[in-house]
């Protein structure tokens, strides 16, 4: 089983999907909360290799939709 893989411990699919849509938000939309709470944004780099690691999140090996 692969780190990125959601499954273990006998975690839900929807458990799965609920947190890959957080880091989602949290890395894009949520960046405009930044400045009020005094935190840097993510550079365009990092962003790319956050992206990459949240879309190869899997779930039993498949890929988390």
């Amino acid at each position: 089983m692969c780190i990125r893989d959601r499954s273990y411990g006998g975690r839900p699919a929807d458990r799965a999907k609920e947190l890959k849509n957080l880091l989602w938000w949290m890395t894009h939309d949520g960046q405009k909360f930044n400045e009020e709470l005094e935190y840097g944004k993510l550079p365009a780099k990092t962003l790319k290799i956050v992206e990459d690691i949240i879309n190869s999140m899997t779930y039993k090996g498949q890929p988390i939709k």
